[in-house]
């Protein structure tokens, strides 16, 4: 074993002349680290944005569930009111 050949073995990603020396494919396995990154950035941004989404539509589905229930029982009040006032009406008569 010469002395290139224990230089080449000590690299970790082997230049092309070693690789071409030794006879080692140049095939190596790809890195898929930032593809995997960037996949997982593009699904947390994207469940944020659907429960953002998902807040707001519940925001506005409770105001209008308020909003009609508070109308009920101003109508059940008014309607009090005015059977009370009819019968105060009547009975001072």
């Amino acid at each position: 074993m010469g002395v290139f050949e224990a230089i080449c073995e000590t690299f970790t990603k082997m230049p092309a002349v070693c690789k071409q020396y030794l006879g080692v494919s140049s095939t190596e396995p790809p890195n898929n680290l930032p593809i995997l990154i960037s996949a997982g950035m593009f699904l947390l941004l994207f469940t944020v944005f659907v429960c953002c989404c998902y807040r707001r539509f519940l925001k506005k589905d409770m105001y209008k569930q308020m909003v009609r229930d508070v109308n009920i029982a101003l109508s059940q009040y008014i309607a009090f009111k005015e059977n009370d006032e009819v019968e105060n009406a009547e009975q001072q008569t």
